[in-house]
């Protein structure tokens, strides 16, 4: 049992690692995109709205239960 302890630890200790690396090479990407400013949508063409209506109707009909 002891073995097992100790593999587990080591494998806890890795994960943590590779967590506090991934965190630290995100940050900057992050700040970046929070001085980054938010596009503005563009209006939908008629093809955009019909394939959006016909998707909403296609996902009624395949769970009627799941609507609003």
């Amino acid at each position: 049992m002891p073995k097992v302890i100790r593999l587990l630890s080591s494998n806890l200790k890795e994960e943590i690692g590779a967590a506090k690396k991934i965190t630290a090479a995100g940050i900057p990407i992050l700040k970046q995109s929070a001085l980054e400013l938010e596009e503005p949508k563009k209006p939908k063409t008629g093809k955009e709205q019909y394939s959006a209506k016909k998707s909403k109707k296609d996902e009624a009909k395949a769970a009627p239960d799941l609507q609003d």
